[in-house]
């Protein structure tokens, strides 16, 4: 299974990037939503973790654009700001759920 990390903190990707490839995942990383929702078409991946607050194109911009290009895969929101009105939005969008950051 091929995951697509996209979020802007490098932390946040190298950590996650670690815990999935020791679970056997094979795992692609992005900064912001505009490198990712490239990543996104070229590479088709199984499933995109997604933060919501990023530069240049953000995860609700990246949903859309996503969606509209044609993109299937499974789409998890996270960020670590928002609530019940952002998780609902999000998956309106297209997002399968919506996960809170730590």
């Amino acid at each position: 299974m091929k995951i697509l990390i996209i979020d802007d903190d490098a932390g946040l990707r190298k950590s996650l990037t670690l815990i999935l490839g020791d679970a056997g995942y094979e795992v692609l990383q992005a900064e912001d939503g505009e490198s990712g929702l490239a990543a996104a078409m070229d590479k088709q991946p199984d499933l995109v973790l997604c933060d919501v607050r990023m530069p240049k194109l953000g995860g609700l911009e990246f949903l859309d654009a996503y969606r509209a290009a044609g993109g299937s895969a499974l789409v998890l929101v996270m960020t670590a700001y928002g609530g019940v009105d952002l998780a609902l939005e999000a998956m309106k969008r297209g997002a399968y759920d919506y996960i809170p950051k730590p």
